[in-house]
C-alpha cells in the first residue's frame, strides 16, 4: 500500500497508522511511503485507510477507503483427456481438454495448448479445443498453460498421446460411369491400400457425392446419387486401428458424372373427350438422361413425333362413339418404353327442330325449339354432360345430362325453324363433355 505526504498545517508528520478492514493495522514513521499486509487471501477485497499525525498530536481524518484485492499466480490446470481421434492425410485430430484451478486474484485470460510440435491459444474458460497435429509426432507432449489479467501463467503436468496416422490414400484411379439405371453410378478403378499401421481387413472404401455425408461404397460399386443431373463424387479411405480409432485418408477426386437412364414408362392421363377429338397428356415419374422424345399414335397411325418427355396432345378427326387407343412411346439412345391407354369419343348428336311446349327457356310467340338425339351409345360411356344454347339474346344456356341414346328435349327456344339450320348451328347450340 503506498500513499503520498499530506500538508502538515506548520506540523512536521510524525508517523501514519494504516488501517484494514478487518483489523489489521500498522504504524509506521512519517517518512514511510509504503506498508506491507501479509497473509491475505488473494482474490478478496480489502478497504485500506491512511491517517497521519503530527508534533501538534492533531491526527487528520482517515483517507477515503481504497478498495485492493491482494492477487498471485493462477494454479496450474489439470489435463482431464488426451485423444486422438484419428484424421486425413498426413495430420490426426487430437482432443486435449482441461479443468480449471483457482485464478487467485486475477481473472484467467487465455489457455496455450501445445500438442507435440503445434499449439493454439484459445479463451481459458473453453476448456477443451481440437488441434491438427502431423502423424509424424507419432509420441506428442502435451501442455496446457493459462494465464490471467495479471500476466502471471501456470502450465499444467505434462501428458503424452499416441498420435493415430491416417491410411493411405486408395489405390488405382477414380472413374465414374453411368449404369443405364436412373440415378445410379457406378465407381470403378479405385482399391483399398494397406498401409500406416493399417491391414486390409481394417481399411473400408467410403464416397461422397457433393460434399455431402459419406457413406460405405458398395462391394459393386454402385451407388444411387438419386437423380441424373451431373454430381460431383469423391473416394477415400477409412482405417480402424488397434485401439478402435478410425482416421481417414486423402481423397480421391472430385470426378463430376451424370446417371443416364431408359425412359421411364409414361402415365397417360385423358382430359376431355368430345365426339370427334380427345385430349390427353403424359408425364413420367423421373425424367430420363438422356432427355427422351415422345411419339404418338391412335388406333395403330402415327399422329405426331418429337414431341417432349412431359406434354399433352389433342387427336382430332375420331370417329364419333367408338374407343379408340392412344399409345405414347418415350425413346432415346439407351432404349424406349410405351404406354397405352383406351378412351371412347361421345357419339355424335343429331338436332331436329320441335314446336315449344311453353316451358322452355325463353319462350315467346311462335316458339321453336329443337331435340338431340345421340348416334349411339358405347357401353364404356356412362353420361355425357351437355349444355344447351340459343341464338336468342339474352337467354341463358340449359344444362342437361344424357344417359343413354334417347331422344332429349333441349328445353331452350331458338329462331331456327328448319333442319338444315339446325346442323348447320349445331357446334354453338349444343356442347357436351363425357
Amino acid at each position: 500500500m503506498t500513499w503520498q505526504e499530506p500538508a502538515n498545517e506548520g506540523s512536521a508528520i510524525t508517523g501514519y497508522t494504516v488501517s484494514l478492514a478487518g483489523g489489521q493495522t500498522r504504524e509506521v514513521g512519517g517518512a514511510e511511503r509504503s506498508v506491507t499486509f501479509d497473509g491475505l487471501t488473494n482474490g478478496r477485497t480489502y478497504s485500506v485507510t491512511v491517517t497521519a499525525h503530527n508534533n501538534a498530536e492533531q491526527p487528520s481524518g482517515p483517507s477515503p477507503a481504497t478498495q485492493v484485492v491482494p492477487y498471485g499466480p493462477p494454479d496450474a490446470p489439470v489435463v482431464t483427456d488426451v485423444t486422438s481421434t484419428g484424421g486425413a492425410g498426413d495430420h490426426a485430430s487430437v482432443h486435449v481438454a482441461w479443468t480449471l484451478g483457482r485464478d487467485n486474484g486475477r481473472a484467467f485470460t487465455t489457455a496455450t495448448v501445445a500438442v507435440g510440435t503445434v499449439s493454439t491459444t484459445v479463451p481459458a474458460t473453453d476448456g477443451s479445443v481440437d488441434l491438427s497435429v502431423p502423424v509424424a509426432d507419432t509420441q506428442a507432449r502435451v501442455t496446457v498453460q493459462v494465464c490471467t489479467q495479471a500476466g502471471d501463467c501456470a502450465t499444467s503436468p505434462e501428458r503424452w498421446v499416441h498420435v493415430v496416422s491416417a491410411p493411405p490414400v486408395p489405390d488405382g484411379t477414380l472413374g465414374v460411369a453411368p449404369t443405364g439405371s436412373y440415378g445410379t453410378l457406378k465407381v470403378s478403378g479405385v482399391s483399398r491400400a494397406a498401409g500406416g499401421g493399417y491391414g486390409l481387413s481394417s481399411l473400408f472404401l467410403e464416397y461422397c457425392v457433393d460434399a455431402g455425408s459419406w457413406k460405405d461404397l458398395p462391394g459393386d460399386g454402385v451407388v444411387n446419387v438419386g437423380t441424373n443431373a451431373p454430381v460431383s463424387l469423391s473416394v477415400r479411405q477409412r482405417g480402424v486401428n488397434a485401439q478402435g480409432v478410425t482416421a481417414y485418408s486423402t481423397v480421391l477426386g472430385p470426378v463430376t458424372a451424370s446417371a443416364q437412364s431408359t425412359p421411364s414408362r409414361p402415365d397417360i392421363s385423358v382430359t376431355k373427350v368430345t365426339s370427334t377429338s380427345v385430349q390427353f397428356s403424359w408425364s413420367v415419374p423421373e425424367a430420363s438422361s438422356p432427355a427422351a422424345t415422345a411419339s404418338v399414335a391412335v388406333d395403330g397411325q402415327s399422329v405426331a413425333t418429337n414431341q417432349a418427355e412431359t406434354g399433352a396432345y389433342t387427336a382430332t378427326g375420331l370417329e364419333p362413339g367408338k374407343d379408340h387407343v392412344i399409345t405414347l412411346t418415350l425413346t432415346n439412345s439407351l432404349g424406349s418404353q410405351q404406354a397405352s391407354t383406351t378412351t371412347t369419343t361421345l357419339p355424335a348428336l343429331t338436332l331436329a327442330p320441335e314446336t315449344c311446349q311453353g316451358d322452355e327457356a325463353g319462350a315467346g310467340a311462335d316458339c321453336r325449339t329443337y331435340s338431340v338425339t345421340p348416334s349411339s351409345w358405347p357401353t364404356s360411356l356412362g353420361q355425357m354432360t351437355c349444355t344447351f344454347s340459343t341464338d336468342l339474346p339474352g337467354v341463358p344456356p340449359v344444362g342437361a345430362t344424357l344417359r343413354d341414346a334417347t331422344r332429349r328435349r333441349s328445353g331452350i327456344a331458338v329462331t331456327y325453324t328448319s333442319q338444315d339450320e339446325l346442323t348447320e348451328h349445331a357446334d354453338e347450340l349444343v356442347s357436351c363433355t363425357g
